[in-house]
């Protein structure tokens, strides 16, 4: 397994967590938390945060998709 394989892999369990924690409000949540890295000067941070609000996006209209067939 490639270290983008496992990058990819931490993206998408951090965004089910945040799913199951908090539903509807998850990609809300992962994007605030995104801003607060950012405020502090983590860019690293911010950019994965954002990756994974952007995973939730995907997987909210992956299932909204499914669910419309």
């Amino acid at each position: 397994m490639s270290i983008q394989n496992n990058h990819d892999n931490g993206i998408e369990i951090h965004a089910k967590v945040l799913i199951s924690r908090f539903g509807k409000k998850a990609q809300e949540d992962a994007e605030n938390h995104a801003k607060k890295l950012k405020k502090k000067g983590d860019i690293e941070g911010y950019e994965v945060w954002i990756l994974v609000a952007d995973k939730i996006k995907d997987m909210k209209t992956k299932k909204t998709s499914k669910n419309e067939k």
